[in-house]
């Protein structure tokens, strides 16, 4: 596997399992944000917490259908030269006569 395919192949999974983790990585510190607060007591800090989760949810998400379009982009043109019956010929390749 070259560089490039390992950096830049598949760029739809990834940026899908970078909105999940990132979203989980969200979840975690504001938890861990709740449970340090939770000895100051006030109600900005419970708001704070309780808009945390949507706003993480939203922002993920958006990012989460990015990659989404970008694998099914991916998906449409790999089957559009099958259907059309013209494959992408690599750069080295002769064209046909």
């Amino acid at each position: 596997m070259n560089v490039d395919e390992f950096l830049f192949g598949n760029v739809g999974i990834k940026i899908k399992n970078w909105a999940k983790g990132l979203f989980w990585f969200e979840v975690a510190a504001v938890c861990l944000y709740a449970i340090i607060s939770a000895f100051l007591i006030h109600p900005l800090y419970l708001l704070f917490v309780l808009l945390s989760f949507p706003v993480a949810w939203v922002s993920n998400i958006i990012l989460y259908a990015f990659g989404d379009i970008c694998e099914n982009l991916q998906k449409i043109a790999e089957n559009s030269g099958e259907l059309s019956g013209t494959h992408q010929k690599k750069s080295d390749e002769l064209p046909d006569l």
